[in-house]
């Protein structure tokens, strides 16, 4: 999790910017993040999957009812959620590589 600390007496907390001055500090905060990652990208890569096949279903289903400028924008949406199933996988194979 976050490291917090009060700053200047006030009942505000801050993310702790105070330098780890350990390696093992910055080792563990890398190790916590590629742990959160490897949970959280294959998550991310199915609900994006689930997005673009509805994405798609209605693409189509707007281009049978003749609504061919909502089919077109849906269309673009398929195609961008497409490039970021590939980053989101690009990504997830990526963090596995630091295992």
């Amino acid at each position: 999790g976050t490291l917090y600390r009060r700053t200047g007496g006030g009942p505000e907390n801050t993310p702790n910017t105070k330098p780890a001055g350990s390696r093992l500090h910055v080792e563990k905060s890398m190790a916590d993040t590629v742990a959160k990652l490897q949970h959280l990208l294959p998550h991310w890569v199915e609900h994006n999957a689930s997005h673009l096949e509805s994405f798609r279903q209605w693409q189509q289903r707007a281009r049978d009812q003749g609504l061919e400028a909502v089919a077109d924008a849906l269309e673009e949406t398929v195609e961008a959620a497409q490039c970021a199933d590939a980053a989101l996988r690009r990504a997830a194979a990526a963090v596995a590589e630091t295992d």
